[in-house]
């Protein structure tokens, strides 16, 4: 059996992003969406572990998941509110993104939705549209490319990028590193 050549070495990083040094694995990181999107894709078991659910609108096909938050006091809860996430990794065109942004409006118990695109040339700053100075919610555009340095973006959802990384080790080793295991 052949060994194929790693591109990289790319560190194998815990949830929090400690490296361990003990644990290294050989592969090589895709620098194209589409390749990303193709190992990505098919991970259903593993998109099912953290909520997530398959997506599609437009030219855009991803995966998004709608979490709940209750913020509890002394006599019970006293706010809640949902959270819509989307990791596209079909991302469409500058333009489709564009019109994607302008076609956004606030969804029903939605405080936040959230997207990041998987493109090759991510805009550094962030995206954020407000519905109603912010009393119907929020929507957010981020972009992320994975790489051997942790990834080319912005650090305000490390929480979706984690899996978007954990995601690719996944398809490309079999082994995603998992809060919890070693």
């Amino acid at each position: 059996m052949s060994r194929r050549k790693p591109c990289i070495r790319a560190d194998i990083l815990d949830f929090q992003y400690t490296t361990r040094q003990s644990t290294t694995m050989d592969y090589c990181i895709p620098k194209s969406p589409e390749e990303i999107g193709r190992i990505l894709e098919p991970l259903d078991d593993f998109w099912d572990h953290w909520g997530f659910e398959a997506w599609e609108m437009g030219p855009f096909t991803g995966v998004s998941r709608l979490q709940r938050f209750v913020k509890d006091g002394f006599l019970g809860p006293i706010a809640e509110y949902q959270a819509w996430d989307c990791i596209v990794w079909d991302s469409g065109t500058e333009e489709d993104r564009e019109n994607l942004w302008n076609t956004m409006r606030p969804m029903d118990g939605v405080m936040t939705q959230r997207f990041v695109f998987i493109v090759p040339e991510p805009w550094t700053t962030r995206r954020i549209k407000s519905f109603y100075a912010g009393l119907k919610g929020y929507v957010e555009f981020y972009a992320y490319l994975p790489d051997d340095n942790g990834g080319l973006g912005t650090t305000e959802v490390q929480d979706l990028t984690r899996l978007i990384d954990m995601g690719i080790r996944l398809g490309l080793t079999g082994h995603a590193a998992l809060p919890g295991e070693k």
